[in-house]
């Protein structure tokens, strides 16, 4: 991409007003014209809808014009005697076809950038003033009037000259003075010379009177010629490159100047107050204040003299210290110098002493990590003049001794002084207060029965464990009754104990007592006995007085009695079974036979049931199962199939071993629910 720059950049460098062919502007077209543009910076300029004209005619630079950096650019016809950048007859212009001047007598050529401000401008005669010519909108240009009453400060008055195919152009490339050039002397696209830039420099600007320096020309541009002007010294003037040997005699500031020449002009600088002449001297310091300190302590070495002031400790020059004073904080033999080369002098010599300074340290007579209550003598070391300790950065009143127990938590630190008046404080020590522990035990069982094992278990681990039984594990077994102590020690040293009561309970006796026939007629009584806190019977169910050794119980059906003896956790059990004749018919009020086996069939329950002739029918009255056989059961399928999920109606027909009529809760009649 193009960098646009300022359009002071361009300047009208050299310019053809009549070819060759000598038409001295009659020529038409003119075709034996051209203009060059140079670029005076060092980065490209785009010349996009930059307009030129002289009053007869406007260009407007095509989109994409550009002058590379300290390059040129040449607008004319390719018939003018060189190659040009743009052809005016193809770069879109808004009046005429070429550049076209008129007369020699009287010309101005203008160059405006693309918002209409003036660039640059050239004139010579009296030139066509007023200029006033508006430019048309050409391949994306916007529009543009221009409007130059007469020739101002901006423009350049040309030389005369330009005739016969000779140009006008500027000395050196962008500079203020212009002359003719004529055949091989034309120099479209090349340079017409570089403008030279004054520079030099000096071996030492700063001298002792009688001293003598040397000067080196840094100039640039070529320079043929040098002209040296000395103000203030023995040799006033030189015409060498790099004069040599100046000397200067007298006290004082000069100046210095340097005229160049090269194909361009003379070029000339002045370096004012360059050059400084001084008288030797020798300083004296003083101190404000005491030469012995403490380490990071200072003294303000001083002195009144002035000039070319360097400060040195031993003999060596201290970077950077050239001021009338200087903060000594190291020991050593401090001097200043005065002036520069051979007037240099040397001062008294300030010997600084640095005091030796205490080392202050903390050693624990112990462990700085114990218990609530517990406490560590902490050390400050000797000899020192005074000792304070602190802690946590505040005077502990009273504390000056070289050695203090701490009984806090905190950071300790110690502020020491030796017979020198010097100080150190210590780095803290910390000192931490345990929070202690505790200790708990757990058991399991809590009560256990004789012959069982109670494991005994802490809540935590522990540096050290001791149990009352001498064992040091954090789990045991015991087996006897009694108390269970344990003492445990943290890894911080702090203690703790718990104890546990542990009660083994005797193991109970339970006897049910023989077997019993039941008839039905009136209740039995059991006859149960053992040892124990607590008893009961079970199941509960036809049974009066289960909480007692000899309960009356009247089953409908054999029925397994189970006495439980209990003392505390420990239990003992002993059963007994009832035998009854009681007759009894009962049938369920639903069933679902899905194979999932639980009430998956239909059947008659009972005791003593010695005949059956079983009905079911369908809510249509159809007979879907009938039986006499008391051991079978209806699947819930009718004619090989499932039936239908439904109610269903049974009737019944049953008797027991003596011959008489057994009913469910006195209906021979009822009904049962299939379900899936």
């Amino acid at each position: 991409s193009v960098i646009t720059v300022h359009a002071q950049c361009v300047v009208i460098n050299e310019v053809l007003i009549n070819g060759p062919g000598s038409c001295d502007g009659n020529c038409n077209p003119n075709t034996e014209e051209w203009t060059e543009f140079y670029n005076t910076c060092s980065s490209p300029v785009d010349l996009s809808c930059y307009v030129m004209t002289d009053g007869d005619f406007a260009v407007t630079f095509p989109f994409g014009t550009t002058i590379p950096a300290n390059g040129f650019l040449t607008i004319g016809s390719p018939n003018s005697g060189g190659t040009v950048d743009i052809d005016l007859s193809t770069c879109g212009c808004t009046s005429g076809s070429s550049i076209g001047t008129l007369t020699n007598s009287g010309e101005q050529l203008i160059l405006v950038d693309a918002s209409g401000n003036f660039v640059d401008g050239i004139y010579w005669g009296s030139g066509q003033f007023p200029v006033s010519i508006s430019s048309g909108a050409i391949g994306g240009c916007n529009s543009q009037s221009i409007n130059y009453p007469a020739a101002t400060a901006a423009f350049s008055l040309l030389p005369t000259g330009g005739s016969n195919g000779c140009s006008v152009a500027r000395v050196c490339d962008g500079a203020s003075i212009w002359e003719e050039r004529c055949g091989g002397l034309i120099s479209m696209h090349s340079t017409n010379g570089i403008a030279a830039t004054t520079a030099f420099t000096v071996s030492d600007s700063v001298i002792c009177t009688g001293s003598c320096i040397n000067f080196t020309d840094l100039s640039s541009g070529n320079p043929t010629a040098w002209n040296w002007s000395f103000t203030g010294a023995g040799t006033t003037s030189s015409s060498s490159q790099n004069p040599n040997n100046i000397c200067y005699p007298i006290a004082g500031t000069y100046d210095v100047s340097l005229t160049i020449t090269n194909t361009c002009g003379n070029f000339s600088y002045t370096h004012a107050n360059y050059i400084q002449v001084i008288n030797g001297q020798t300083p004296t310091i003083t101190a404000n204040g005491p030469i012995s300190f403490c380490s990071g302590g200072n003294v303000m070495l001083q002195t009144t003299s002035t000039g070319n002031l360097q400060w040195m400790l031993n003999g060596n020059n201290i970077n950077g210290a050239t001021n009338q004073s200087y903060s000594a904080s190291a020991a050593g033999d401090y001097s200043l110098n005065a002036g520069s080369g051979n007037c240099s002098g040397a001062s008294n010599i300030i010997s600084v002493t640095i005091l030796p300074s205490p080392v202050a340290a903390i050693t624990p007579q112990g462990a700085t990590t114990f218990c609530a209550g517990g406490s560590v003598v902490l050390d400050g070391g000797s000899p020192f003049s005074s000792y304070q300790w602190l802690l946590n950065g505040n005077i502990i009143s009273g504390e000056t001794n070289q050695t203090y127990t701490a009984t806090s938590a905190g950071n300790y630190s110690l502020f020491v002084s030796n017979s020198a008046g010097c100080f150190d404080t210590s780095l803290a020590t910390i000192i931490t207060i345990s929070a202690g522990t505790s200790v708990s035990i757990s058991a399991n069982p809590v009560a256990p029965c004789e012959g069982e094992v109670s494991i005994l278990s802490l809540n935590n681990s522990f540096a050290l464990i001791v149990w009352s039984t001498t064992e040091t594990s954090s789990q045991i077994s015991v087996t006897q009754s009694g108390n269970y102590s344990v003492l445990v020690t943290d890894a911080s040293g702090c203690t703790a104990s718990s104890s546990v009561d542990i009660n083994f309970n005797a193991v109970p006796v339970a006897d049910a007592g023989a077997g019993i026939t039941y008839d039905c007629s009136s209740p039995v009584q059991l006859s149960g006995s053992g040892t124990g806190s607590v008893f009961e019977w079970t199941p509960s169910v036809n049974i009066t007085g289960a909480q007692t050794l000899t309960p009356l119980v009247s089953p409908q059906q054999n029925t397994t009695y189970t006495l439980t003896m209990m003392n505390g956790n420990c239990t003992a059990s002993d059963s007994v079974v009832v035998s009854t004749s009681c007759s009894f018919i009962s049938l369920p009020n639903a069933f679902s036979p899905n194979g999932d086996g639980i009430n998956d069939f239909f059947h008659v329950l009972g005791n003593n049931i010695a005949s059956i002739h079983l009905f079911i029918f369908d809510r249509w009255g159809e007979l879907v199962f009938e039986t006499d056989d008391v051991n079978q059961s209806w699947d819930g399928t009718f004619r090989g199939v499932n039936a239908q999920i439904g109610v269903y109606v049974w009737m019944l027909d049953a008797k027991d071993s003596k011959g008489e009529t057994l009913s469910v809760n006195g209906r021979n009649s009822g009904s049962v629910t299939l379900l899936r």
